[in-house]
């Protein structure tokens, strides 16, 4: 049935995750489409695994079309398949897609996740050879306004925080993406979970006062 189905490509998105191997979204694909042949009908969990796989290879148009095909089938997109989807674009540092998207959540009143956050916080430092600088700047504030909100229970966390180092390093004359790391570290964010020994020289300058600089 379905359910077992969907363990199966959720064991695809693990491995497309780990080896980025695009072997694993066309498994998945034909699993779901084995699926339809066989009058089993995928539920959100199905679409969302599939979303989900292909963002782990950045296969950002498979990802958009089975987003899209997703809703045609009447079924509603939960947090879970926007943030995959979020997640894709955040890969190519999308802002228009990011931004088109974000809307259509808000439109579907869905309310953001961690996940969420951080791969638009990820896009924005992923589109510095977009020329979107200012807007990556400003659609990360507008992120950061959010996920301040006094009535959001959501806590910061190191992907987070990490998409702010980065931002600090393509922008140091900017003193916004300064500010969103010490707030974070300020709101219990351990710099010790920063992964990457780049991003943790530029967050060791950045406390320093160092005038940080992109690789």
């Amino acid at each position: 049935d379905a359910v077992v189905y969907s363990a199966i490509m959720h064991g695809h998105a693990k491995q497309a995750r780990q080896t980025g191997d695009p072997k694993h979204v066309d498994e998945s694909e034909r699993l779901l489409l084995e699926m339809l042949e066989s009058n089993i009908k995928p539920d959100e969990y199905s679409f969302t695994t599939l979303i989900n796989t292909c963002a782990q290879i950045g296969d950002v148009d498979r990802a958009s079309q089975w987003f899209s095909e997703m809703k045609s089938r009447k079924l509603k997109p939960n947090v879970m398949a926007f943030g995959a989807l979020f997640n894709a674009y955040s890969k190519i540092g999308d802002l228009v897609l990011t931004e088109e998207l974000l809307n259509e959540m808000k439109r579907e009143t869905v309310k953001p996740n961690s996940i969420v956050f951080a791969s638009i916080l990820h896009a924005c430092s992923n589109a510095r050879n977009m020329g979107n600088d200012s807007k990556s700047l400003d659609l990360a504030e507008n992120v950061l306004k959010e996920l301040k909100d006094p009535s959001n229970a959501i806590k910061p966390n190191s992907s987070q925080l990490t998409a702010c180092i980065r931002l600090h390093a393509l922008h140091s004359n900017d003193a916004r993406p300064r500010l969103w790391v010490k707030w974070m570290l300020d709101k219990g964010v351990n710099a010790n979970t920063v992964r990457s020994a780049y991003d943790r020289k530029i967050l060791k300058q950045l406390l320093a006062g160092s005038v940080c600089t992109s690789h």
